[in-house]
């Protein structure tokens, strides 16, 4: 369930972040939908995390917020990596606005992420701002 809308300053708001993940994205089927919890990871934290399902492959698609990137507007080059440390496919989604998209999965591949990350409505995606709070 997503977390109250309220923001800070330069964050986006997160019902609007919400919004980006529907309860389906292509083959994919929302299992779950939140806030993560803290980590003690220096990496930057999900502003939104939702869990979707497709058979028996799990994918989780993050949203992390991060400074606004030189990132052509438009641009929408999906990087696909395999973390074998982790036995981890990821696809990642940078946008000009500072939001980023990452889809990562221990069973799809990573053509499978790309499409996932494909789905959403990234037009939508890019054209969000960050509040003046």
């Amino acid at each position: 369930m997503p977390a109250k809308s309220s923001t800070s300053k330069g964050d986006f708001d997160i019902q609007q972040l919400a919004a980006l993940l529907p309860s389906g994205l292509g083959e994919w089927t929302l299992a779950t939908l939140g806030q993560p919890m803290p980590s003690v990871m220096s990496e930057p934290l999900p502003a939104l995390q939702a869990t979707y399902v497709k058979g028996r492959q799990t994918a989780i698609v993050s949203l992390i917020t991060s400074m606004p990137l030189v990132v052509a507007r438009g641009s929408r080059a999906i990087q696909q990596q395999r973390i074998e440390a982790h036995k981890q496919n990821v696809a990642t989604l940078p946008l000009s606005n500072g939001l980023v998209i990452t889809a990562s999965s221990h069973l799809a591949d990573g053509p499978a992420l790309v499409r996932l990350i494909e789905a959403i409505d990234l037009d939508r995606a890019e054209k969000m701002v960050r509040s003046a709070k």
